[in-house]
């Protein structure tokens, strides 16, 4: 069963070569105990680069993350899929700390959250949270590549075959039916 979050990016990639079952050498590595305990250290602090609004756009489908650092030491963000005027998609997202481990948050159209595990950070500055239980998506993988610019990569591994969409997001700032929905109560 897809979830609507995955469902939305593939939308988003209709028409586009972003979408491919192909194999890739993003995968994260079995976690290491040096690793683990590098990673135990990191705080959503530690990722105050994703504090901005964010936006892509292909299609015709637009799409924003935007990102706040909080009194609680959390980094909250709203991500949204519009059609033209129309909202598609309305996450909710997170990054905590929970048991010492940083864990990104999802709720997608306000249904049950879905947690992905910080499990490694790379050289290049790659984070990638993983949920292998998670139908879909399995593995976030976010990266800064510049000071004004990020790639996300979405991954499920569908029976051995990594099935990606790649979204490249600059810094913009956000239209008015952005902020219209930053404002209002989340769905119920």
């Amino acid at each position: 069963m897809r979830t609507i979050f995955f469902r939305a990016l593939t939308l988003l990639m209709v028409g586009a070569t972003l979408t491919a079952f192909i194999p890739t050498s993003k995968q994260a590595p079995p976690l290491q105990e040096a690793q683990a305990d590098y990673l135990s250290g990191k705080t959503p602090q530690d990722l105050a680069w994703l504090s901005n609004s964010w936006h892509m756009s292909k299609n015709g489908y637009e799409i924003w993350e935007v990102w706040e650092m909080q009194a609680d030491e959390s980094l909250k963000g709203t991500g949204l899929t519009f059609l033209g005027e129309n909202l598609l998609v309305r996450e909710h997202l997170e990054i905590r700390n929970i048991a010492d481990r940083l864990v990104f948050i999802a709720a997608v159209n306000a249904k049950r959250p879905v947690l992905f595990t910080l499990v490694e950070e790379n050289e290049s500055g790659e984070l990638f949270f993983e949920n292998k239980e998670h139908d879909s998506p399995n593995r976030l993988i976010y990266q800064p590549l510049t000071e004004t610019s990020m790639q996300v990569l979405v991954q499920t591994n569908a029976e051995g075959e990594i099935q990606q969409n790649l979204l490249s997001f600059t810094i913009k700032e956000m239209p008015e039916k952005v902020q219209k929905y930053l404002e209002t109560a989340p769905p119920k």
